[in-house]
């Protein structure tokens, strides 16, 4: 596929949406009407998702020129994507509509394909990867269990890193997403097509959520050739403490939680070494950060020239090599629904971080207008943290709370760690016309 074309102003970026269920799709909702408030969103040129995440990938994939057309406004976020799935969610449950329809469940039809076409009649309508946008690069990533390897579809390819890939433009989008979304144990693995799979093949791939193989779903955008803004939202539920004993069945139940919440934790370790080794280079190599940051895409593009023709032992004894950042550093964002902003202690385990810096903007408080004398900061960190995966029908009021928490995060993480990115940072503004009437 083409790479994405560079922004007209300020920096590319790329946003990640983790698994999570609903929960995890309203986060992912109030992340990109966050971006959209910071004048960011038109800036995005990969975006990446596993699980309940692909539902907001997918929304956000099918009206980026709908989008486009209205100046990536923060009321078109609202009217295409946030009102049109809140409305669906909060009259329908998900899970009775495909309970409903297993009949249809016949001969090689699996769940999953019921759960691709709720989507496709929700907000598909059809359209497949190559009717979407090329400005950017939509992911949806799911598990091979065949190989035990990431699959991700995009518009143009779809296959494993490193394997040869196939065509994706006649896939429909609610295929891709759910081949991300089939939870293990309560949907199918999917196969793909064998017009898609190209037999014979000693094995067609088996695919289930992509939860399974990475929760962040920040796989495919760590080893892209530029150095996009990485916006990555994290809104897997916490492992909590149990004071019971397991049968059986529970105690495999609970023992994929923690092999999952490891996994996820590891991943997130790493990446956020990532973002900490470009922020010490940023803080000790000022003029060369500030060299590279001023025209990212030449940069990027003289680095790449040089590693080629180092590669090729064509540079010249005591060349000096154009300022790059640090191999392995990133630039951007991770936030977790019950991640705390409150400003760290400046001891030896965040000397480093920038997370020392936090003041509270008065314009945005932690805890959302019409829950303030509900909760206090932190209970309201664990309320949003604690609602369960589902596809159920959920309640108004948990809808505008994750909303409002994905929103939060994202404005005042990037605030924070990079304000030079921000030409304006605005306060919350209404989105849900209907009055919340129920207080939970």
């Amino acid at each position: 596929m083409t790479a994405p074309s560079w922004p007209d102003r300020g920096p590319q970026l790329a946003v990640s949406f983790s698994g999570g269920g609903f929960r995890a799709s309203l986060a992912g909702l109030g992340m990109t009407r966050a971006l959209a408030d910071l004048g960011l969103l038109g800036n995005v040129r990969f975006t990446s998702s596993v699980s309940g995440g692909s539902w907001a990938n997918a929304l956000l994939a099918l009206n980026w020129d709908d989008l486009k057309e209205r100046n990536f406004e923060t009321e078109a976020v609202d009217q295409l994507l946030v009102e049109p799935f809140v409305k669906r969610i909060t009259t329908t449950s998900l899970s009775r509509r495909m309970t409903l329809r297993l009949w249809k469940v016949i001969g090689p039809r699996t769940r999953t394909d019921l759960l691709a076409d709720a989507f496709d009649d929700w907000f598909g309508h059809g359209r497949t990867l190559g009717d979407l946008s090329a400005d950017a690069r939509f992911i949806f990533n799911a598990t091979n269990l065949t190989t035990g390897r990431r699959f991700s579809f995009d518009q143009q390819h779809l296959g494993e890193r490193g394997a040869d890939s196939l065509p994706s433009e006649k896939m429909r989008v609610a295929d891709a997403l759910a081949a991300s979304a089939a939870l293990p144990g309560a949907l199918s693995a999917q196969r793909l097509p064998r017009s898609v799979a190209r037999p014979p093949r000693p094995s067609r791939p088996l695919l289930v959520d992509g939860a399974v193989y990475d929760n962040l779903g920040i796989e495919p955008l760590r080893d892209l050739d530029t150095h996009p803004l990485m916006v990555v939202l994290d809104a897997g539920a916490p492992l909590h403490r149990l004071n019971r004993d397991l049968g059986i069945i529970d105690t495999l139940r609970r023992s994929s939680a923690v092999g999952m919440n490891q996994l996820t934790a590891v991943r997130e370790r790493w990446f956020v070494a990532s973002l900490r080794a470009w922020e010490h280079w940023a803080d000790q190599n000022p003029d060369q950060h500030r060299s590279y940051m001023a025209d990212q895409a030449h940069s990027d593009a003289a680095i790449a020239s040089w590693r080629l023709r180092q590669a090729n032992a064509e540079t010249k004894p005591g060349e000096t090599p154009p300022p790059m950042p640090p191999a392995g550093a990133h630039w951007g964002v991770i936030f977790r629904l019950d991640t705390s902003m409150d400003a760290k202690p400046s001891h030896a385990a965040y000397h480093e971080s920038r997370h020392t810096r936090y003041e509270d903007d008065p314009q945005a408080p932690e805890v959302p207008p019409w829950r303030d004398g509900t909760f206090s900061a932190a209970a309201f960190r664990a309320h949003t943290a604690n609602v369960p995966m589902s596809a159920g029908r959920f309640e108004d009021y948990i809808c505008r709370d994750l909303i409002y928490r994905g929103w939060w995060l994202t404005r005042e993480t990037i605030r924070t760690f990079h304000p030079e990115v921000l030409a304006t940072i605005p306060a919350w503004s209404e989105w849900y016309a209907p009055a919340i009437t129920k207080t939970g």
